[in-house]
């Protein structure tokens, strides 16, 4: 694990953490904080398989200053909902329903290195404050193994990355049906 893994604390108390939604259907994914930071290609590889037409999910990029990604292909699927420049109390709001944060770094990225070894990534306290489920690649679940998260393989062309988020929607499926099931 990496230096940071050691001595954080990580946070567990977020605005409206301690009053969490049940989970929307269908499933929200989460990208946020500092956008300059995060590999976006990524989704220009997923959103272009014709494989993933069909998901049924809501993607919530929250950050500052992000209406410059509207200039991504990806951007103007119906799926996508980029907000921007929130206030806090709306911007912590738009966790409390979500199912799963997207880190979307990685290694080889300068501006992302040092979350794979000294730094902790805000994405993680807020996936934990948040109850939300994790995905992210095999390096940074190296450094911080996260429980319960969905890893995808670097260096798959973004295709493990696919596979790996048609599961995550597969496990909240099943999640919903069992829990729709005992209720």
């Amino acid at each position: 694990p990496h230096t940071a893994a050691k001595n954080y604390f990580p946070l567990s108390t977020l605005p409206g953490s301690d009053n969490l939604l049940p989970k929307s259907e269908p499933p929200v994914y989460v990208v946020q904080g500092n956008v300059r930071k995060r590999v976006w290609s990524i989704l220009d590889y997923f959103f272009t398989d014709p494989s993933t037409s069909d998901l049924d999910f809501e993607l919530r990029i929250l950050g500052k200053e992000v209406k410059w990604l509207k200039n991504n292909a990806w951007s103007s699927d119906s799926r996508v909902k980029i907000h921007s420049n929130l206030h806090s109390e709306r911007y912590h709001d738009l966790f409390r329903d979500a199912y799963c944060m997207l880190h979307l770094v990685h290694p080889h990225n300068k501006k992302c290195k040092h979350y794979y070894t000294d730094t902790m990534s805000s994405s993680v306290n807020y996936a934990l404050a948040y109850d939300l489920r994790n995905m992210l690649d095999d390096k940074l679940q190296a450094s911080y193994n996260l429980k319960d998260a969905f890893i995808y393989r670097l260096g798959t062309a973004g295709k493990d990355f696919i596979s790996v988020f048609k599961q995550s929607i597969k496990d909240f499926d099943d999640t919903v049906t069992h829990s729709n099931c005992t209720s």
